[in-house]
């Protein structure tokens, strides 16, 4: 049963990442920000500090299909950082691992571009940024994804 949730869960990941990367048009981030992302300190959500890998996979990814509720949250989250490139563009990841090896993945978004001194695809990293939404537009249907804004090591 569980490698069965496991597939749904990865299927349903690559089927977001096809929604996400490849779309035509990309609205802006729906926060306004209330604060310097320098100036974040503490977490309004901090998955570092769930009880288990379950727990945080479970809150990313009832953040990734509904993010309205976490918009302008400072998150902080730990898990693998990746890079996709689709039609030209650049996408980064913080990827979630559960106890059953399946990933959640969060799109990081840098206010400066990608760090010079960003831990490379494949490592740990933990991060701190911003909960913010934008829509893609793709043949003609509108698809929510869920990012963190200005993003940095913590």
């Amino acid at each position: 049963m569980k490698r069965m949730v496991c597939l749904l869960l990865s299927l349903l990941l690559l089927l977001s990442l096809c929604a996400c990367g490849g779309g035509e048009t990309r609205s802006m981030p729906e926060w306004e920000p209330g604060e310097d992302a320098a100036a974040m300190e503490e977490a309004d959500l901090d998955l570092t500090a769930c009880h288990d890998a379950e727990e945080a996979s479970a809150e990313l990814i009832h953040l990734n299909q509904d993010p309205t509720g976490y918009l302008g949250m400072s998150l902080r989250m730990s898990g693998v950082f990746s890079m996709y490139e689709s039609h030209g563009k650049t996408f980064y990841y913080c990827g979630l691992r559960d106890e059953d090896g399946c990933v959640e993945n969060m799109e990081l978004l840098f206010p400066d571009g990608l760090p010079e001194d960003f831990p490379k695809p494949g490592e740990e990293i933990t991060v701190l940024g911003r909960v913010s939404r934008y829509t893609v537009e793709r043949n003609g249907e509108s698809f929510v994804c869920a990012v963190l804004e200005d993003v940095r090591l913590d």
